[in-house]
């Protein structure tokens, strides 16, 4: 059974063959329509209108990507000043911060009972 399917797909033009086919001559149409006839396209007002805003939308893109390149070649660069040096403060202030236990005597009565025994 797997034969004949790998026989038929090798002899025949299967689904997805066509399918690029057909995609690569509507390409080729297009490219040679917008070839043919650019500098009469340029000037139709629809497609100059949106033409503008695509090359208004790439060129801010590109800006943006320069931007955030040069953003990440800073942080990457090893020219930036190391971070301090931690300190805990913990540790120098726990000493003086000892407190001196105080026993407090307290007056204990003893009191004797006169019971008989």
């Amino acid at each position: 059974m797997k034969k004949n399917l790998y026989k038929r797909q090798r002899h025949g033009l299967t689904v997805r063959r066509l399918l690029l086919i057909s995609g690569g001559i509507l390409l080729l149409a297009v490219a040679f329509f917008i070839f043919k006839f650019q500098s009469d396209i340029m000037h139709h007002p629809l497609i100059s209108a949106h033409v503008a805003k695509a090359e208004a939308w790439v060129s801010a893109r590109k800006d943006r990507i320069k931007q955030e390149v040069e953003k990440v070649k800073q942080l990457t660069s090893g020219h930036q000043e190391p971070p301090p040096p931690i300190r805990f403060e913990f540790y120098t202030s726990l000493p003086n911060m000892r407190i001196e236990p105080t026993i407090e005597k307290q007056q204990t009565t003893t009191r004797v009972s006169k019971t008989k025994l």
